[in-house]
């Protein structure tokens, strides 16, 4: 605390200070810090990430994925990417594209009732969908054999 400001690194984030909202407890431990309605700060703090015009650095995604309760694995089935990436991108090891950070602003935006949708459920319907795909060409392909007869087709089993 410097100057009654809090910095509230507890979120993840080094950007973050509060004016008030909080309060100083002593315990037999000693000194600790109670947040006054945490879900409220960490809501207001998510718009403020998603609204803002500059890109978003790892942590601000790592922050945002956390409050969207997505783990990197289901991150990056949305977002058609390995988890490898998800984590190279919230450690700043390589740049987030601009298309996966809109999509992951979106969903934040939406899930705190910002913006009315279904980009998740459309998003995890079309990784769904991926996967099954996938499943297909891997799948042993059934021969299909086909007759026509006095002008109609008509399918035979193989």
């Amino acid at each position: 605390m410097k100057n009654g400001i809090y910095h509230y690194t507890e979120c993840g984030l080094d950007t973050v200070f509060l004016v008030n909202g909080y309060s100083y407890n002593k315990t037999s431990g000693g000194k600790t810090v109670t947040i006054h309605d945490v879900d409220g700060l960490h809501r207001v703090i998510g718009l403020a990430l998603v609204s803002q015009r500059e890109r978003l650095s790892g942590k601000e995604l790592r922050y945002l994925r956390t409050e969207l309760l997505l783990s990197q694995a289901m991150l990056a089935k949305i977002l058609g990417v390995r988890e490898l990436t998800i984590g190279r991108w919230e450690k700043g090891q390589t740049e987030i594209p601009v298309s996966a950070e809109a999509i992951v602003r979106m969903l934040f935006a939406e899930s705190v009732g910002e913006k009315k949708g279904r980009v998740k459920d459309l998003l995890e319907r079309i990784a769904d969908l991926e996967d099954e795909i996938d499943r297909c060409k891997s799948a042993r392909h059934t021969r299909l054999t086909l007759d026509e007869s006095k002008g109609r087709w008509t399918s035979q089993a193989a």
